[in-house]
């Protein structure tokens, strides 16, 4: 098989995200996704976390926070990000990475669990992702947005009011009954 890696046109959108974006928007998802997390999570106690795709690292501060787990490590796309990460200086955390999306630099189930927040819908070979997680991974927490649709969604409106090289979400998900 091919060797597989992130785009350079996907790569490129996330150059810079992480200097010049919104954390205070960002830090208020952190929290709502840190709190499904731990509950998830209950019950289970953790020696070493992965992020997937840490952006900035508000989440792993955040469990930090908690004393969720005593060795943290973070893999991002973005160099911005990475850099964010390490200017937390949060105790924990004892490696951050950039990396390609496809390939984590780690051992067959070096990790307790691996996280992966809100990354799944902008990655362009998810099945490529998730199978780099089973092999790394001992748990896997996933959180994906439920997007809603304009006329795919009963009862609900929702106007788009941003330009569509922001809203970069590469697969959407919903549940449907």
């Amino acid at each position: 098989m091919p060797e597989v890696n992130s785009s350079e046109n996907l790569k490129t959108a996330y150059d810079n995200y992480y200097q010049d974006n919104d954390e205070t928007w960002r830090m208020l998802g952190a929290k709502y996704k840190v709190e499904h997390i731990a509950e998830v999570c209950k019950g289970y106690t953790f020696d070493k976390v992965l992020e997937v795709g840490a952006g900035d690292g508000v989440i792993l501060k955040l469990l930090a926070d908690r004393n969720f787990s005593t060795e943290l490590h973070a893999v991002e796309l973005s160099a911005s990000g990475v850099e964010r990460i390490k200017e937390r200086n949060i105790a924990a955390i004892k490696s951050v990475q950039e990396f390609d999306g496809y390939h984590l630099p780690f051992g067959d189930e070096s990790m307790d669990l691996v996280i992966l927040t809100h990354v799944l819908e902008h990655v362009e070979h998810e099945r490529l992702l998730l199978r780099e997680l089973k092999r790394v991974a001992k748990m896997i927490v996933i959180e994906v947005p439920r997007d809603y649709k304009q006329g795919l969604t009963p009862g609900l409106n929702i106007f788009w009011r941003m330009d569509i090289s922001t809203f970069i979400h590469l697969h959407h998900y919903d549940t449907y009954y």
